[in-house]
C-alpha cells in the first residue's frame, strides 16, 4: 500500500487561499469607491436642475400639458358649468336667497 496523496488538501487550501483574496480585493474596492464620493462635498455630488427641459414635455399629450391641475385638462364634475352659474345667479336676482332656497327644498 502506498502513500496517500495530499492533492486534495493542497487543493482545498489553493480554493481557500483564492476565495479569501477576492474578498479582500472586492472589500478594497469598495473602500476606494466610498472614500473619493466621501471626499467630495455635496455640492459637487448633486446638480440641481432648475432651467429644465423644453424637450421633456414632447411625449406628454397636449391636452394634459394643458390642463394645469393634472387631470390631463378634464373640468371637475361637480364644478358648475357657465350656464348653470348664469342661471343659479339670474334666480338669486329674482327670488332672493330665501327664495331660492325655497325652490331647492
Amino acid at each position: 500500500m502506498g502513500k496517500k496523496s495530499k492533492n486534495g488538501m493542497n487543493q482545498r487550501a489553493r480554493k481557500r487561499a483564492n476565495e479569501a483574496a477576492a474578498l479582500l480585493q472586492e472589500a478594497q474596492a469598495e473602500q476606494v469607491a466610498t472614500k473619493s464620493v466621501e471626499a467630495k462635498a455635496d455640492a459637487d455630488l448633486f446638480v440641481v436642475d432648475t432651467v429644465g427641459d423644453p424637450s421633456a414635455l414632447a411625449h406628454v399629450p397636449k391636452r394634459q400639458r394643458l390642463g394645469g391641475d393634472g387631470r390631463g385638462g378634464k373640468r371637475d364634475k361637480n364644478a358648475l358649468s357657465e350656464m348653470n352659474k348664469r342661471q343659479v345667479k339670474r334666480i338669486l336676482q329674482a327670488q332672493g336667497e330665501e327664495g331660492a332656497v325655497a325652490m331647492a327644498m
